[in-house]
């Protein structure tokens, strides 16, 4: 949960939500619940209000962990909008197929580079 939801009065609103989606984001990618390791489960809103967070191994591609860090931001107002996140998502998806696309293509451009090479050759 969000910092602000644990204040006397709790503010909920669409930037609590993006919290909450940048720790079900944290469980995908570290498949682990948060804070699973405190022994004392009732500590855990004061080390959320201390800004206390999950660590993000350096094997979470960048993009999806900036998403996590940056929804984690103590202050709601410095946290991404759902447009913004399905965005950088999008270019995130768009990247991965482009890179996929090209690593599919290698082959061929060899094999068309060598067909050349050999028809020179002969020439």
């Amino acid at each position: 949960m969000a910092p602000e939801l644990f204040d006397l009065v709790p503010n909920y609103s669409s930037k609590s939500d993006i919290y909450a989606l940048g720790t079900i984001f944290w469980e995908i990618y570290s498949r682990k619940a948060p804070f699973s390791k405190v022994a004392d489960p009732s500590l855990i809103p004061m080390l959320v209000m201390q800004g206390k967070r999950e660590a993000i191994g350096e094997d979470c591609p960048g993009v999806f962990a900036d998403i996590i860090r940056e929804s984690w931001e103590n202050d709601p107002q410095q946290r991404p909008t759902a447009e913004e996140i399905v965005a950088r998502l999008t270019k995130m998806r768009d990247n991965f197929l482009l890179e996929e696309e090209k690593k599919k293509s290698e082959p061929i451009k060899k094999k068309l580079n060598m067909e050349e090479q050999a028809a020179e050759a002969k020439g």
